[in-house]
C-alpha cells in the first residue's frame, strides 16, 4: 500500500485533497529551524497536478521543492521548484538524463507569510500529452500504481537540510535522488 492520489474528471481544489507530509529528514537540522513541507497530488482533466507547499522562518534562495514519478518503473520525471516557480523539467532513466524542457510543465510560483513565518512553493500542471511523451502505453487510472518520492532539501551553510517523503538510506551519495528512493502511489477514484 502506498499513498494515494485522486483521479478525478476536472481540476483539483487542493485543500480537499489529502497532504503528503515530507518529514523523513535525514541531515541533522538546527534546533531552531525545523522545516515544513507538504504535497498534494491528483490526477484530473488536463494532467498531473501537483501542489508544493514549503514553510520557513526565512526562505533560503538555496531551498528547494522536488518531485519524482515513474509509471512504468524505467523512465522518471523530475520536477523541481525554487522560490520563484519552476527551477526545471526533466526526464531520467538509470541516472542519465534523456530530454529537459521547462515548457513541457506548467508551473505558478506560490508566497504568503503567515505567524510563523514564510510559506513558498508551486501549483505545477503536467499535460497529459508531456506524459504520454514519457509514457506512452500508461493509462492513468484508477487502480494503477506509480511509484515516486518527494524531496525538500537546502544546501544553505545555515539550515542545510535533505527530507522526503519516503525515506532515503543514503543522502550522502553522489545522486541521492532517482529510482532507488522510490515508493508506491496508489490512484484511486474517491
Amino acid at each position: 500500500m502506498g499513498f494515494k492520489i485522486s483521479v478525478i474528471p476536472d481540476h483539483p481544489i487542493y485543500d480537499s485533497l489529502p497532504a503528503v507530509k515530507i518529514g523523513s529528514y535525514q541531515n541533522p537540522v538546527p534546533e531552531d529551524y525545523r522545516p515544513f513541507a507538504q504535497g498534494r497530488l491528483a490526477f484530473g482533466q488536463e494532467g498531473f497536478y501537483l501542489q508544493l507547499i514549503a514553510f520557513e522562518v526565512t526562505v533560503s534562495p538555496f531551498s528547494r521543492l522536488r518531485a519524482e514519478f515513474s509509471a512504468d518503473g524505467k523512465k522518471y520525471f523530475s520536477l523541481l521548484i525554487k522560490e520563484s516557480g519552476l527551477d526545471e523539467f526533466s526526464v531520467w532513466e538509470k541516472g542519465e538524463l534523456l530530454w529537459r524542457d521547462d515548457e513541457a510543465a506548467e508551473t505558478v510560483p506560490i508566497h504568503g507569510e503567515d505567524l510563523q513565518g514564510e510559506y513558498w512553493g508551486g501549483q505545477a500542471l503536467i499535460p497529459y500529452e508531456t506524459l504520454l511523451r514519457i509514457w506512452p502505453d500508461f493509462t492513468f487510472e484508477a487502480g494503477k500504481t506509480i511509484r515516486g518520492n518527494l524531496y525538500k532539501y537546502s544546501g544553505d551553510p545555515k539550515w542545510k537540510h535533505w527530507g522526503s517523503f519516503y525515506p532515503i538510506a543514503h543522502w550522502d551519495q553522489e545522486n541521492p535522488f532517482g529510482e532507488h528512493g522510490f515508493g508506491n502511489f496508489e490512484l484511486v477514484s474517491y
